[in-house]
């Protein structure tokens, strides 16, 4: 496959994580309690359910991160996008 292909679709997955990053820490939605998984009801970012958290998180560090994450993911595309591929 071609560099420029290749860069093409590695900035395009970046942006869709960093979307998707986005879309979960702004989302608040109500989850219900699963009393077979021991979970309360609440509302739980994807990365906290992933960690295996019983509880809604206290702070809220989670979607912090996620918005870290993402902002991080960008930057990224912005920089990487400006460079141009070497030749071969």
């Amino acid at each position: 496959m071609n560099r420029s292909v290749l860069k093409f679709l590695g900035l395009a997955a970046m942006c869709l994580l960093a979307a998707l990053l986005v879309m979960d820490a702004t989302t608040f939605a109500i989850a219900k309690a699963d009393p077979v998984k021991g979970r309360v009801r609440g509302c739980y970012p994807t990365l906290a359910l992933l960690l295996g958290a019983k509880s809604p998180p206290k702070w809220d560090w989670t979607r912090a991160v996620e918005l870290a994450g993402a902002g991080v993911l960008v930057a990224s595309v912005v920089v990487l996008a400006g460079k141009p591929c070497r030749s071969e």
